[in-house]
């Protein structure tokens, strides 16, 4: 796993390298600490990295594209989640990098409600207390929920992956020509949601077209419905 992250690093560094040297800053507050909490802090950094997901148009049907795209949005959440977990506790302890065994700690007490374990797993309470901020043994788990959801909401969620699907962290492409039709295969997709559509090939709410009808991103609304098609959220009653 570690060899892992720091290739993930490596590739990081190459594309953001204020962004890549903030994770192994963090990398190395996670290993230069005991072994429990060293553990624990190369699996939170491994949880952060940056996993893309690139698909074969030819391959996919309705049920494929539903599949894939859950599963790639399951796994951004789980990194927003730990990104939130780590944005909450240095918010709290007033520092700019995060001890594993405060992230193992408040995990434990507030992980299974936030979605931040995996199927099976147990929350588990950090044994070495003493090495976990006061602050945060200060506080109940209901404050801790309540702070975790101020970071954690739903624009923030339609933001993320408004992002993912316009950087290209999302993509489906053609494998004979290499072109990118992530664009046209959303607009497809959520085609049957819009009824006033035969006048435009991409639908205006969706898709920002240059000055020559051409494609060159998809708008929040685009990601907004499609994490509402696919389940991740749900609207509210009118």
């Amino acid at each position: 796993m570690l060899r892992d992250v720091l290739k993930r690093i490596q590739t990081l560094h190459q594309i953001d390298p204020i962004a890549a040297m903030a994770s192994f800053s963090q990398l190395l507050v996670n290993i230069t600490t005991c072994p429990t909490g060293k553990l624990n802090g190369i699996t939170h950094t491994y949880l952060l990295m940056n996993k893309d997901t690139i698909l074969d148009e030819g391959e996919l049907g309705s049920t494929a594209f539903t599949q894939a795209i859950t599963y790639h949005f399951n796994e951004e959440l789980r990194r927003f989640r730990e990104g939130t977990l780590s944005a909450m506790i240095r918010s709290i302890v007033k520092k700019s990098y995060v001890d594993p065994h405060d992230i193992q700690y408040v995990r434990g007490i507030i992980g299974g409600e936030v979605g931040l374990l995996f199927a099976g797993e147990v929350p588990r309470i950090d044994i070495n207390g003493n090495a976990v901020h006061s602050a945060l043994r200060q506080m109940s788990k209901q404050a801790l929920l309540e702070l975790f959801y101020q970071y954690y909401t739903v624009e923030e969620v339609i933001e993320l992956f408004h992002t993912k699907l316009n950087n290209g962290s999302f993509k489906i492409e053609d494998s004979r020509s290499g072109k990118n039709l992530t664009i046209w295969i959303i607009n497809e997709y959520l085609r049957d949601s819009v009824y006033d559509v035969e006048s435009s090939r991409y639908i205006p709410k969706y898709v920002i077209v240059d000055e020559n009808g051409k494609p060159v991103g998809l708008t929040p609304t685009a990601a907004k419905d499609l994490l509402l098609q696919i389940g991740f959220l749900t609207a509210a009653p009118q």
